[in-house]
C-alpha cells in the first residue's frame, strides 16, 4: 500500500525502461510496522508494461536477498512485460471486437422486432378500432375497445424494448435521448442538465440504463403526474436524480429493495464505484439519487 518511486516514476510518465529501485518505501515501511514479511526481499526491479505505444502498468521482479539486477536481467525483463503488454493489448481488443458484435446484434434484434411485432401490434390496434366502428353491440364494442388499449399499450411497451436494445437517440447526448424516450413513454418530464464537462461513454451509458429503468417504473407502478430528471456533471462525479409525485411505496433500507428494477439500478451503481439512495413514502412519491465517479474507481471504474 501508499506510494513508492517507482509508481512515482510511472504517474510521471518517467519510467519507459526497466530499472533497479535501490530503495523500496513500501518494503521498508511493512518491516518497520511488521506488517508483512519480506522474506528476505529488500530490493527490487521495476519495469512499464506496454505494447511499445501505451504503458498499461508496472510489473515488480524480486528475489530474497538479491540487491542488484545486471542489464542483462533486465533486459529479459523488458522483453517478458513488452509480451505481457501485448497479450493485455490482445485481450483489450478482443474486448472491444465483443462489445461491438453484441451491440449489432442488439441492433438486428431492435430492428427485427421494429419489422415485425411491431409493426403487428400497430396492425392490431388499427383493426380492432375499426371493427369497433362497425358494430352497433355495446358488449363487442367494450371487447374490441379493450382490446385495442392493450395493443396499444404493448405497442408503448415494445417501442420501449426496442429503445432499450438501440437507443438512438445516445449518440446525439444523454439528455437528447432521455427526452425521446419518455416520449415514447408518454411520460411528461422536466429535464435539468448542469455542467459543462461531457461525460465518459461508460458513464454516459450508465446514466441512460439508470434513467431509463427509472422512467419504466415511473410509467408502470408511479402513476406520477409531474416527473424531474435532474442530471449534474462535476469535475469527479455525475449525480442523478429523479423525482415523482406518484403514488410512492413503503422503502426500509433494512429490508431490502422491494423490486428487481431498483435493485438492479443499485448494483450497477454500486459496481461502478458509485453511491445509490432511495427516498420514498406512500402517497409521497418516490426520489432516487445516484452518484458516479468520473475517475478511476474498482473494477469497473473509468478515466476521463
Amino acid at each position: 500500500e501508499g506510494s513508492c518511486y517507482c509508481l512515482e516514476q510511472y504517474r510521471d510518465g518517467k519510467l519507459d525502461r526497466a530499472k533497479n529501485i535501490i530503495h523500496c518505501r513500501r518494503i521498508t515501511t511493512a518491516m518497520r510496522q511488521k506488517t508483512g514479511d519480506p522474506e528476505g526481499i529488500t530490493h527490487h526491479a521495476t519495469v512499464p508494461l506496454s505494447d511499445q505505444k501505451k504503458q498499461f502498468g508496472l510489473l515488480n521482479v524480486a528475489a530474497p536477498d538479491k540487491i542488484h539486477f545486471s542489464r542483462g536481467e533486465l533486459a529479459l525483463l523488458e522483453a517478458v512485460a513488452l509480451q505481457i503488454g501485448m497479450a493485455i493489448k490482445r485481450m483489450r481488443l478482443a474486448e472491444q471486437q465483443q462489445k461491438h458484435m453484441l451491440l449489432t446484434e442488439r441492433n438486428r434484434l431492435a430492428q427485427d422486432l421494429h419489422d415485425s411485432v411491431n409493426q403487428m401490434l400497430f396492425s392490431l390496434s388499427l383493426t380492432a378500432k375499426a371493427a369497433g366502428e362497425m358494430t352497433d353491440q355495446p358488449e363487442i364494442r367494450e371487447m374490441l375497445e379493450f382490446m385495442q388499449h392493450l395493443s396499444h399499450e404493448a405497442l408503448l411497451e415494445m417501442r420501449a424494448l426496442i429503445w432499450q436494445l438501440r437507443p438512438q437517440g445516445l449518440e446525439e447526448g444523454l439528455a437528447a435521448a432521455l427526452e425521446k424516450y419518455a416520449e415514447v413513454l408518454g411520460l411528461q418530464v422536466i429535464f435539468t442538465l448542469s455542467g459543462v464537462l461531457r461525460l465518459p461513454p461508460p458513464a454516459e451509458e450508465l446514466m441512460w440504463r439508470l434513467s431509463q429503468e427509472a422512467l419504466n417504473n415511473c410509467k408502470k407502478h408511479a402513476s406520477a403526474s409531474r416527473i424531474q430528471v435532474k442530471i449534474d456533471v462535476f469535475q469527479s462525479s455525475a449525480v442523478l436524480e429523479i423525482e415523482d409525485d406518484g403514488k410512492g411505496f413503503q422503502y426500509d433500507p433494512d429490508a431490502g429493495i422491494p423490486t428487481l428494477g431498483l435493485k438492479g439500478m443499485k448494483e450497477r451503481t454500486e459496481k461502478a464505484g458509485g453511491t445509490f439512495l432511495i427516498d420514498s413514502a406512500i402517497g409521497k412519491g418516490t426520489k432516487i439519487r445516484a452518484v458516479l465517479p468520473l475517475k478511476e474507481k474498482g473494477e469497473a471504474g473509468w478515466k476521463r
